[in-house]
């Protein structure tokens, strides 16, 4: 999946930044090092853990103004964009 990604990415001029993360603290360094490049736009993969620190990820995903997509509801009503 994420090779395709990086091709979708590649034939619109875009950049794929890939992150993982499986412990709050590498959420929070997710997020500072998305902070460097200033991403456009963030999506969370489905998976147990991310899913439950949504509302980790979307503060900080508001607080660095990120538009973000999620894969459940439960982001969207701590301030999420979509899911």
């Amino acid at each position: 999946m994420e090779s395709e990604g990086r091709e979708a990415a590649r034939s619109l001029a875009q950049q794929l930044l890939v992150l993982h993360a499986s412990t709050p603290n590498e959420i929070d360094t997710a997020f500072a090092t998305m902070r460097q490049p200033r991403v456009g736009a963030l999506l969370v993969g489905a998976d147990p853990f991310l899913s439950s620190r949504h509302q980790q990820i979307a503060a900080l995903a508001a607080r660095d103004a990120i538009p973000s997509m999620h894969t459940s509801r439960e982001y969207t009503e701590e301030g999420g964009l979509m899911s």
